[in-house]
């Protein structure tokens, strides 16, 4: 499966990354990337799951791994849209670190284990354009009981994700919440 996904990314005034997805008209450092689905774990699991212990994870949990223009998907299936703007994100910032994909793709997940500041400069954009594919959307959701309005609910789970155990807990959830866009 390949999804392709065009996006332009632009900061807010408090200067937290943010992403927008838009038409024609979008800005010049907007990039058009597809993502092909692979139905197997990433060529550096034992690294990341030494990291972040990932596999007991996945035994409950989808959990996706961005390699430059592929999504791994360890447990199969349909990869939910917002999730493919996410990957998205990470798979255009990886290509831009050096010509050599494949390169490009292992320095950033180097330093993405390594360095929680980098980990979070980079989880900060992708969440943010998993949220903006709601906000673009907002029009048509449903009502949410005991939520005001349903983009309050998505993104306190895409916040709760991102100030969870899965990245480290490397930000609290009114700091993702703020950082997203909310």
């Amino acid at each position: 499966m390949v999804s392709s996904l065009r996006w332009c990314g632009q900061g807010t005034k408090s200067g937290n990354p943010k992403v927008t997805f838009c038409g024609e008209e979008c800005a010049t450092d907007s990039l058009e990337v597809k993502m092909r689905v692979v139905e197997a774990l990433p060529p550096n699991i034992d690294q990341v799951d030494a990291a972040f212990g990932v596999r007991k994870i996945l035994d409950r949990h989808p959990v996706y791994f961005s390699w430059g223009d592929k999504v791994f998907s360890p447990k199969g299936g349909t990869i939910p849209p917002p999730i493919m703007a996410h990957e998205a994100v990470h798979g255009a910032r990886q290509a831009r670190l050096d010509q050599d994909l494949d390169k490009a793709v292992r320095r950033w997940w180097d330093a993405y284990i390594a360095d929680p500041a980098f980990r979070l400069d980079e989880e900060i954009p992708a969440h943010a354009a998993e949220y903006e594919w709601w906000r673009a959307r907002a029009h048509t959701l449903r009502r949410i009981k005991g939520w005001r309005s349903p983009m309050d609910w998505h993104l306190q789970q895409i916040a709760a994700r991102l100030s969870g155990p899965l990245y480290g807990r490397m930000i609290s959830l009114s700091e993702a919440k703020r950082a997203i866009g909310g």
